[in-house]
């Protein structure tokens, strides 16, 4: 949800698979949330218990850092300056970022898009960046272009940016890039904010 220059994270979860490891519900807070999920998991509910879309530094640490009325950088979160200094490496959120890499490293969250390509050498695994680079460079040789001209960025960005220009649809392609922000999608694509906002309101999916 969004609108006003201020939006507010929604979870969405699956009611069947908290209920088959034994929960009524998810927990209110993170420290109550950790523990249903790794069950999740453990109990073979889920090879995968939670997913975050790609912006999640947005909504698993900013977001945390509201709640917990923690400053996320200097001069009231750059609200007062554009030369603020983040300072999420102190205090609570250190261990937010530990619990993340803990629940990432384990397999119980993943990051969205994250093991789209399973690796051929290590079963289970997916493939690397850098792997993934090599198979891109072969494809677009193959079809007698550049490699250096391309990346893995490049094409998702570019697909994303045929549908608008085809639809002018921004509220799809922001669930297409997985941001929970409209203003992400906004500043990615490159559009105008008071033209995208526009556009959004006459816009249904």
């Amino acid at each position: 949800m969004s609108g006003s220059g201020a939006s507010t994270p929604i979870l969405f979860y699956n009611r069947d698979h908290f209920k088959a490891a034994g929960f009524d519900k998810p927990g209110a807070t993170w420290q109550e949330l950790e523990p249903q999920l790794d069950a999740i998991k453990a109990k073979g509910v889920s090879k995968c218990a939670m997913v975050l879309p790609g912006d999640y530094e947005w909504s698993f640490l900013e977001n945390y850092s509201a709640v917990n009325d923690l400053p996320y950088a200097t001069k009231r979160n750059g609200m007062d300056g554009l030369d603020t200094s983040f300072v999420f490496n102190k205090g609570k959120l250190v261990g937010q970022v530990e619990r993340m890499k803990r629940l990432v490293t384990s397999n119980v969250m993943q990051i969205a898009g994250q093991g789209l390509f399973p690796s051929r050498s290590r079963p289970g695994d997916h493939v690397t960046p850098r792997q993934y680079g090599r198979l891109l460079d072969d494809w677009v040789a193959l079809i007698g272009l550049d490699p250096a001209l391309y990346g893995t960025h490049s094409l998702r960005r570019t697909k994303v940016a045929l549908i608008y220009k085809r639809t002018g649809n921004l509220r799809a392609c922001q669930l297409l890039l997985g941001h929970s922000k409209l203003e992400s999608t906004v500043r990615y694509l490159g559009i105008e904010v008071d033209d995208a906002l526009i556009m959004s309101e006459q816009t249904d999916l």
